[in-house]
């Protein structure tokens, strides 16, 4: 696991790419993308839970078509 703080994470992604957030939940994930200044989040979409290989995929698919360089995970 990678655990950095957004500074770190910041540093660490390429500038103008925007970060994924995740809100989990217990049957859906919702994901929302951040405008190329990481200062506004929109939602994106709400992943039904099936599989963890075929969610991921459905997640990295979402990531690669955007150009997302980021993922933050939100918790309860």
């Amino acid at each position: 696991m990678i655990d950095l703080t957004l500074e770190q994470l910041t540093a660490a992604t390429p500038p103008n790419t925007p970060w994924f957030g995740l809100d989990l939940g217990e049957a859906t994930f919702g994901v929302a993308t951040s405008d190329l200044s990481r200062m506004i989040a929109s939602p994106l979409e709400l992943i039904r839970k099936v599989k963890f290989t075929e969610d991921a995929g459905r997640l990295l698919k979402l990531m690669d078509a955007r150009g997302a360089s980021g993922l933050v995970i939100g918790l309860p």
